[in-house]
């Protein structure tokens, strides 16, 4: 059963299973209890959100040799954090906004604890400027993530 997050007419936000016929919308959420409804949404018609919306996104960094080497630097002997906002997640085929003055910008792909792939955006001009530590990433809506879950 592949399992998705999904915005409905009126702004309304459920989960539901994909069936063969479109989206099966299911009440509660499938971290509880949840009982599958009669509504079914066609996939031309579905708005899939991220699978999940995270309270915060943690990160870690420089954490291979070859990341390191592009920027120059060793790698660390203990691990680079960094936050993103919840508000940086956003879902399968969503826009990635990309602020004025975000200068240089990369993209990589980043296996998460919760989710097969996201892909991560990345401002190396804000980087060398202000450092990692404080300042990763872009603001809002610039991890997508949403390989349905299984």
């Amino acid at each position: 059963m592949k399992i998705v997050r999904v915005r409905l007419p009126g702004e309304e936000i459920a989960y539901g299973a994909v069936e063969p016929e479109g989206i099966r919308i299911h009440q509660g959420t499938p971290f509880v209890a949840w009982e599958p409804t009669e509504a079914l949404v066609p996939f031309a018609e579905a708005h899939l959100l991220a699978p999940v919306f995270p309270t915060k996104v943690v990160c870690v960094g420089r954490n291979y040799a070859e990341h390191a080497a592009e920027h120059g630097v060793e790698v660390p002997d203990e691990p680079v954090i960094f936050l993103k906002p919840s508000t940086a997640v956003i879902g399968p085929g969503a826009a990635i906004v990309i602020p004025p003055g975000a200068g240089e910008v990369h993209h990589e792909a980043a296996i998460n604890l919760r989710d097969p792939l996201a892909m991560d955006t990345q401002t190396r001009s804000v980087q060398r400027r202000r450092g990692r530590r404080v300042r990763q990433g872009l603001p809002d809506a610039v991890s997508e993530v949403g390989v349905p879950a299984e």
